[in-house]
């Protein structure tokens, strides 16, 4: 089922065009530009890291180091942890930035949000490592959960903009190996398309430069309508049920409900949401935006109401 969710149903309304969602998207663009548009990725990585020294990990959320499969990764449990289920989250950034520790908000708020342990890793990035490795990496972090007791159907498999694409090629290629796969995907944002920037209307701080530059970075040569590099070209069928979110105004709107409406025929269980006058990923930013922690809710009522996985 597809499940457009109209302004209308949520609480509070936030629009977009207020001063301060505005003044956000104004310096997220400006900030966009200048650290992932004009440094090099290891400059502009070392920029995020310190930056997020600043952001608190949300109350009510122990976080620990921890190793998977031989990558660094970080582990948020809330308070009153329902050990039935684990959270495995893949980060976004273009492929090229952000680790679990830049994401640490979304990824405590996650926790908080479907009251599961999550764990997130930090995946080998481009340029220095191009497609398909951060898939890879992420086939053996679901892998690595699995050995170390998880049932495979017990694992909610979600990523934010790349990291949402990364989650789905990380289904499509337990599928096509024939190995058990996660019961469930959470997709924030979903960058499922690398052929299609979109176009700059001037309401989202992601821009088609940007992600073309993003999309260099990971593709070195890889044709951008491979179906694991831009999974909304993928043969859908046999995928686990997906929530998907996405904002009104973001640049990937279009791609993200093409991708819905593409699963949805192939006969997997989809619900999207459609988050009125919201930017991209604008989960991260509750502080700005309600909206940001209705879909945070959301998230939870959709993972709590399937006790039968």
């Amino acid at each position: 089922m597809v499940a457009l969710v109209p302004r209308s149903l949520l609480a509070p309304a936030h629009p977009a065009g207020t001063w301060r969602a505005q003044w956000l998207v104004k310096l997220l663009r400006a900030s966009a530009r200048h650290t992932a548009g004009e440094l090099a990725p290891a400059d502009a990585r070392a920029r995020l890291e310190r930056l997020s020294l600043l952001a608190p990990t949300p109350a009510g959320v122990r976080r620990r180091r921890a190793e998977l499969a031989g990558m660094k990764a970080r582990v948020f449990r809330p308070r009153g942890v329902d050990e039935s289920r684990v959270v495995l989250h893949l980060h976004g950034g273009g492929y090229a930035l952000c680790s679990g520790r830049t994401h640490k908000g979304i990824l405590g708020d996650l926790a908080l949000a479907t009251r599961h342990e999550v764990w997130a890793v930090d995946y080998a990035l481009a340029p220095e490592h191009p497609f398909p490795r951060p898939i890879e990496d992420g086939v053996r972090a679901f892998e690595a959960l699995v050995a170390r007791g998880v049932a495979p159907e017990r694992i909610v498999l979600s990523g934010d903009s790349a990291g949402g694409a990364l989650a789905v090629s990380v289904a499509l290629s337990l599928r096509d190996m024939g190995r058990p796969m996660p019961g469930a995907l959470v997709l924030l944002s979903p960058w499922v398309d690398l052929g299609v920037t979109g176009v700059d209307r001037g309401e989202d701080y992601l821009v088609p430069d940007l992600m073309a530059r993003f999309a260099e970075h990971y593709l070195q040569g890889t044709c951008p309508t491979n179906p694991l590099a831009s999974p909304a070209r993928a043969d859908l069928s046999g995928l686990p049920p997906m929530l998907v979110q996405a904002g009104g105004v973001e640049v990937l709107r279009g791609q993200i409900e093409d991708f819905a409406r593409n699963a949805r025929s192939a006969g997997t269980d989809v619900r999207l949401e459609v988050w009125d006058n919201m930017f991209h990923a604008f989960h991260g930013f509750p502080f700005v935006v309600p909206e940001a922690r209705e879909a945070f809710a959301s998230i939870g009522r959709w993972t709590r109401a399937r006790r039968s996985w």
